[in-house]
């Protein structure tokens, strides 16, 4: 039976290689997506599943209005444990930065992720240890446990380096000389996927916090073990009212009450939130543990659209399925007529779609090795695939797809007259109208959805790209400068002599600095509140050179700007941006007084907006002073700002380096820079990825759904043959028939395109407001996607009507 099933199979394969082609191609590409965000979500979601402790290991959160923080009182964690038996256990850690680790004459250079801990450490990540073991890895001050691959680097593969004594150098603190560290631990971390993936971990904590009673003293997080976080979350809020918010009101003669609603900052009364570890790799937009949160909102857009991709594959091998049952009719009819019964045909449909699906599942795994270091590089992932080890999800997939495809076009079919499968009229079933036809227009729904939703991506890419930002750095490069060096006057100094050297470079035309990043953040901005007379207001206080504005090209609205000629602006004066105008609402902002770290200052000058943050982010409020050789402007002489002359960048650039080799002879990093604008357009990568994904899918999900379309196209137009045939003998017209053949088609689509317009509008207008600067969605988008989807429709149509109208008129009514 299986041999005459699979002869059958393979003949009327071979009889339609198109189809058969196609359907192949279509379910490989649907399985192939679903797979890759099947892996991608599984990559993602298996962080810290290896981790015994996760479901008992909590980091602790402080949630404000506007912000979040990790830090905890010091105390906190020893008062939890002596006075809440709910308490399991509790574990503090900070960073360390990135330190060169020395041993003898063998140096690795900046190992990266090195955290200071507690000696409990190994008891909430039990990492496997190569080299000693958890109990004594972190007993004495000053041991380091190392990770097996920085062990191989200093000491060689095979080598035993507990004892050993390595020093770990920082330049940013070198005049304190360096630290010496004894080897106690070597650990491996190797495949496994943990939110906390440390090179090296120091028990070297500058105030053990077992011994600490400073309840204002902050700088560490504080990661918690219990069976039961409600009531640690309600223990640490207890504690914190008790031993800091009600002695901080009693201060200020408040009540608690009072002071939670006057407190600006909320370090002391935010949302206390405990994150489970478990779960931490999957919280949108947190960095509560090192490696950071996953993505979430691609992985939803990925399973969303894969599935969507595999569904119209599966449409379509319905549709396909039935296209075969006009030329497989009589065989159907015939098998039933010999007594084949429902159960028989089920099973034979079953194991034809099985050799499909397996064809397609081949080609599929072809696919995903080929594609998925591209994605990998795209998403900034680390997705594996394995045959064995994802078996069990292939074997899934399987199965649901061999079930809907195989059960949908049996179920079907079987319900189709014997008399008329053998007459090979089945056109009369409405069943299979109903169902090929709301197939159809299901597709052409997802297919302008996406066309839609691509005109709208490009189109707010294109706006972003485009819109003027109100500053000019195409001319404008950034280097960083003395970026190892911990922040003193004598950087100020350096910078000085380096700014004077610099602009007599030919080529050169003006060298400024600040502490405005142009990366999708602030830089060293630090934040003070002001109270514009309804509520206190978070303000950036930003660092700058006199010329910083000059060299950018950014406008002055009006006042003056600061200058060096006057003694005033670099201790009396500031400049402030339009935004904290209209912020702080300042009727005459000229002359008016304002107060930053507890000095007046007063306002010269007001600068038109320029975006800083990305235009994701609206435009903040900003305050601009010079301000050298404080605490506060640290970051201020780190990066270096140059607009160059175009005619003369090539040597420009050369000299440029040169005489950074000079000033910055210790730095590690080699010179590098970067144009201004080319460094601020980074902040759009997300978007732009967004843009090429959405185009890459919109072209596939478009592809299936005209492959669809050619489907029932040619099933319906396959079975009016005979009718064509007769209404050219009464004398029709070409034109007549392609516009009867092709009228319905051009129907469905403007239906689906009607069901399209309100989800594409609303979903479409919720991820535009992701965006402080956006476009309007306007009924030119619409407009343009009819047209395309018409023209799309009408093309495949038209060419399947068009062979229609050319068949052998007496072939078809020779029986007449």
């Amino acid at each position: 039976m299986l041999k005459n099933w699979l002869k059958i199979y393979w003949y009327n394969a071979m009889k339609h290689k198109m189809y058969f082609l196609l359907t192949v191609v279509g379910l490989a590409i649907g399985i192939a997506s679903v797979m890759l965000a099947s892996l991608y979500y599984l990559e993602e979601s298996s962080y810290d599943q290896w981790n015994p402790n996760k479901d008992e290991v909590y980091i602790v959160e402080t949630v404000a209005p506007n912000f979040s923080m990790t830090d905890q009182f010091r105390p906190m964690g020893r008062y939890l444990k002596d006075n809440y038996k709910e308490l399991d256990d509790y574990m503090y850690y900070g960073y360390n930065g990135s330190l060169d680790f020395i041993y003898n004459e063998k140096k690795v250079d900046a190992v990266k992720e090195i955290y200071a801990v507690q000696d409990n450490y190994f008891e909430f990540f039990p990492f496997e240890f190569v080299y000693g073991n958890a109990e004594k890895a972190l007993v004495n001050p000053n041991d380091v446990a190392i990770d097996i691959k920085i062990s191989e680097a200093l000491f060689g593969e095979g080598v035993n380096p507990i004892g050993k004594i390595i020093e770990a150098v920082d330049p940013e603190y070198d005049e304190k000389g360096n630290t010496k560290f004894v080897i106690s631990g070597v650990y491996k971390i190797g495949d496994l996927r943990s939110s906390f993936a440390p090179n090296a971990v120091m028990n070297n904590l500058s105030i053990k916090p077992s011994d600490s009673d400073d309840w204002g003293s902050f700088g560490l997080i504080l990661c918690v073990k219990t069976k039961h976080p409600d009531k640690i979350k309600k223990a640490i809020e207890e504690l914190r009212d008790k031993y800091v918010a009600i002695p901080n009101a009693e201060k200020d003669g408040l009540t608690l009450e009072q002071y939670k609603e006057e407190e600006p900052f909320k370090y002391y009364t935010g949302d206390i939130v405990l994150n489970k570890l478990a779960d931490s790799r999957m919280l949108p937009n947190k960095r509560l543990f090192p490696v950071g949160s996953a993505n979430v909102q691609m992985i939803n857009i990925s399973i969303f659209l894969s599935i969507t991709i595999l569904l119209l594959s599966i449409f379509n091998y319905v549709n396909l399925s039935l296209t075969q049952v006009v030329s497989r009719g009589k065989e159907i009819g015939m098998r039933r007529v010999v007594g084949a019964g429902k159960k028989n045909f089920y099973q034979q449909n079953i194991f034809e779609t099985a050799i499909v699906v397996i064809i397609s599942l081949v080609l599929a795994i072809c696919i995903i090795e080929l594609i998925l270091p591209y994605i990998n590089a795209y998403l900034e992932t680390n997705i594996t695939f394995s045959f064995i080890n994802d078996l069990a999800v292939l074997i899934v997939i399987a199965a649901l797809m061999i079930l809907m495809c195989g059960s949908i076009p049996a179920f079907l079919v079987s319900r189709f007259e014997t008399v008329k499968l053998l007459k090979g009229n089945i056109i009369g079933t409405k069943g299979g109208k109903w169902l090929s036809n709301g197939f159809l227009v299901l597709q052409f729904t997802i297919a302008c959805f996406f066309i839609i939703g691509s005109l709208i991506i490009n189109k707010q890419v294109n706006y972003m790209l485009n819109k003027s930002l109100g500053f000019k750095g195409d001319q404008v490069i950034n280097i960083e400068f003395l970026s190892s060096s911990k922040y003193t006057g004598k950087r100020a100094i350096k910078y000085a002599s380096f700014k004077s050297e610099l602009e007599k470079i030919a080529g050169v035309e003006l060298v400024s600095t600040s502490n405005v990043s142009f990366v999708g953040n602030r830089g060293g901005v630090f934040g003070t509140y002001h109270n514009n007379g309804i509520e206190n207001v978070m303000i950036n206080n930003a660092m700058i050179d006199y010329n910083f504005f000059d060299v950018l090209e950014i406008k002055l609205k009006e006042g003056r700007m600061l200058s060096a000629k006057l003694s005033s602006d670099s201790l009396d004066n500031v400049l402030v941006n339009e935004t904290f105008v209209r912020t702080m609402n300042l009727a005459k902002p000229l002359d008016t007084p304002i107060e930053l770290l507890g000095k007046k200052k007063t306002i010269v000058g007001i600068i038109k907006d320029f975006n800083v943050e990305g235009l994701e982010e609206k435009i903040l409020p900003f305050v601009y002073s010079y301000m050298p050789e404080t605490k506060h402007s640290y970051g201020m002489y780190s990066v270096v700002y140059i607009k160059v002359s175009p005619e003369y960048f090539s040597k420009t650039i050369v000299d440029i380096e040169k005489l950074w080799k000079k000033y910055n002879i210790e730095e590690r990093d080699v010179f590098k820079y970067k144009f201004v604008d080319k460094q601020f357009a980074e902040t759009f990568n997300k978007v732009q990825m967004e843009k090429r994904i959405f185009n890459i899918l919109s072209i596939v999900v478009v592809f299936i759904a005209l492959f669809g379309l050619f489907a029932v196209s040619s099933f319906t137009i396959g079975t009016k043959l005979k009718e064509v045939a007769i209404r050219k003998v009464l004398g029709a017209e070409t034109g007549g028939l392609l516009r009867q053949l092709s009228i319905q088609y051009v129907v469905y689509c403007l239906i689906g395109f009607g069901i399209a317009v309100f989800p594409s509008y609303y979903f479409l207008n919720k991820w535009l407001t992701n965006y402080a600067y956006r476009i309007d969605i306007g009924w030119d988008v619409y407009v343009y996607s009819l047209l395309l989807i018409v023209v799309l429709t009408l093309s495949i149509v038209l060419s399947r009507a068009y062979r229609a109208t050319k068949i052998d008129v007496l072939k078809y009514i020779k029986y007449e």
